[in-house]
């Protein structure tokens, strides 16, 4: 399903990339991975390899987004940076067990990488529109920066749609956006 298949050949061809464009490749392929139901480590570990360098960015730029974000709910951004600290590093831990991985981790971290990259001017794609477009319907109160419990909140409190039918919905809105090309980037 992951829109930017590369082909690969027998020539050795070296291909550049800026920051952004990595970025938008790991988010995108992130929420796809998602959608199609792979492993929640595995979509985690490349959505944050993604949201780290837009994260990154907007810090250098000094981005006022930022800010709010990160003081929405610092229990959830813990929690955010603990489960990728602990899906990359294993140098001083490792013998230690995750205590539990919530798949909405990755639905609310991949929401907020869209969200900085297209504050940096990226343009958002299909993947990024569909996951967007369930984050705010499953969490309508997504977007009250003032409350600082507001994340830990959502995530205990999972209302809405189920997840089978979240991530369908989902496939669905991706398979759509490639059919109706005008929706979908080019």
């Amino acid at each position: 399903m992951v829109s930017n298949k590369f082909e690969v050949n027998d020539e050795i061809v070296a291909i550049q990339y800026t920051k952004m464009q990595i970025a938008k490749v790991q988010i995108e392929s992130a929420i796809e991975m998602l959608f199609e139901g792979h492993h929640p480590v595995s979509v985690h570990t490349v959505g944050q390899a993604g949201f780290q360098i837009v994260r990154d960015i907007a810090r250098v730029k000094n981005l006022d987004v930022l800010m709010k974000i990160e003081r929405a709910d610092n229990k959830f951004w813990r929690k955010a940076n603990y489960a990728w600290s602990f899906c990359k590093h294993a140098l001083h831990d490792s013998e230690d067990i995750f205590p539990g991985f919530k798949q909405e981790l990755n639905e609310l971290s991949l929401f907020w990488a869209i969200h900085l990259y297209s504050h940096l001017g990226g343009k958002v794609t299909a993947a990024m529109a569909a996951l967007s477009s369930l984050v705010m319907t499953k969490y309508p109160e997504m977007w009250n920066y003032s409350n600082p419990n507001v994340t830990s909140e959502m995530i205990e409190a999972s209302k809405g749609l189920t997840r089978a039918e979240f991530l369908e919905v989902g496939r669905q809105m991706i398979a759509l956006a490639r059919v109706k090309p005008a929706y979908a980037e080019n």
